[in-house]
């Protein structure tokens, strides 16, 4: 299988996933928890939007299936978030410390 890293760098290369440098983003505020990570409501320093931000959680135990979960649901937002009733994907950023990806996702309340 691909890992996480290799399929997301494909995609970005291949211009079907948007990159966005996490200094684009600022005023950052946790939001919720989930099973492997959690989100947080930040803004969008160029469009002056607020997007939501899903990490993937950061620990030594993360598992293989948790980031299997992570790139699944990154697939799946791709393909469906056309749809008015699904919280739009935006693209992905990666976290400087951690080297981790993020989705960028819109907003919602």
């Amino acid at each position: 299988m691909t890992s996480l890293d290799e399929w997301i760098v494909a995609k970005i290369k291949d211009d079907d996933i948007i990159y966005f440098e996490f200094k684009e983003f600022c005023n950052m505020e946790r939001i919720d928890e989930g099973a492997f990570g959690f989100v947080v409501k930040a803004d969008w320093k160029i469009s002056e939007i607020t997007i939501a931000l899903k990490f993937l959680a950061i620990n030594p135990s993360l598992s293989e299936d948790n980031m299997t979960k992570f790139l699944k649901e990154l697939k799946t937002l791709r393909r469906v978030s056309f749809h008015p009733n699904i919280n739009q994907f935006l693209g992905v950023t990666k976290e400087p410390l951690s080297n981790n990806y993020i989705m960028v996702l819109k907003y919602a309340n």
